[in-house]
């Protein structure tokens, strides 16, 4: 038998719970840059912006170019090469120059020091306007400026809420987006963003998972099948 919302509720509650004692999530202020134009090129990195191989792929982005315009004209299996060298998927080169082509020919200038996270509206109309930036990155750049309980649906935190059985296999997108809306409160959805995130990069992983060493796995069902399976 499905569980009901009310039940799929109480086990992101209790997640978030377990997770806040096994990771601490930082102060907003704590991200990795307030530039926006620095912003759009780390969540165009990675769909999980907390995967530290992003900071490390951010800083050889920094460091080995001149500039972002530099990195706009590097080809795309250049910026692929050092994605893989940082243990990132080499296809997200094509959304890093994607973002950055399409910011240089709508401004003129490779530059957003109009936009501030201060102005959330104006960004998330900016944002919006962008071809490039997918509805899913869109809303991570707006969780990270600001208080949002609307969690992106990536890959990671499908998988986290999946297992566990906060959301289903078919859910939609905009169904994994209810569950944390309707249980979440503003100000917790940054927090709530990090620890699924963090969780899904250091023990929930896509391939060969760390069950065993999981808090969860008295309340996963993916994890109790994991270690434990049916005969």
């Amino acid at each position: 038998m499905e569980a009901t919302f009310t039940q799929r509720q109480n086990l992101l509650k209790k997640t978030l719970q377990t997770l806040g004692k096994q990771y601490k999530a930082p102060a907003r202020g704590a991200m990795p840059s307030i530039d926006m134009l620095e912003l759009i090129m780390w969540t165009s990195i990675s769909d999980n912006p907390f995967n530290p191989n992003v900071k490390r792929a951010f800083k050889k982005l920094v460091n080995e170019y001149v500039d972002w315009n530099e990195v706009r004209i590097t080809s795309t299996n250049e910026l692929g090469e050092l994605l893989t060298g940082c243990k990132l998927e080499a296809s997200h080169a094509i959304n890093i120059k994607n973002a950055a082509q399409e910011i240089f020919h709508r401004e003129n200038r490779l530059s957003l020091d109009f936009l501030s996270p201060k102005r959330p509206a104006d960004v998330r109309k900016y944002i919006g306007e962008m071809k490039s930036i997918p509805e899913a990155q869109a809303n991570t750049i707006m969780i990270l400026i600001t208080d949002s309980a609307d969690v992106p649906p990536i890959a990671a935190v499908r998988r986290v809420a999946q297992r566990i059985g906060i959301v289903f296999e078919n859910s939609t997108d905009n169904a994994v987006r209810l569950v944390f809306k309707k249980t979440l409160q503003k100000i917790q959805g940054f927090s709530a963003f990090y620890l699924i995130c963090q969780h899904a990069y250091a023990l929930c992983k896509e391939t060969g998972p760390r069950c065993s060493a999981c808090d969860l796995n008295k309340i996963c069902e993916f994890g109790k099948e994991k270690i434990s399976p049916r005969k």
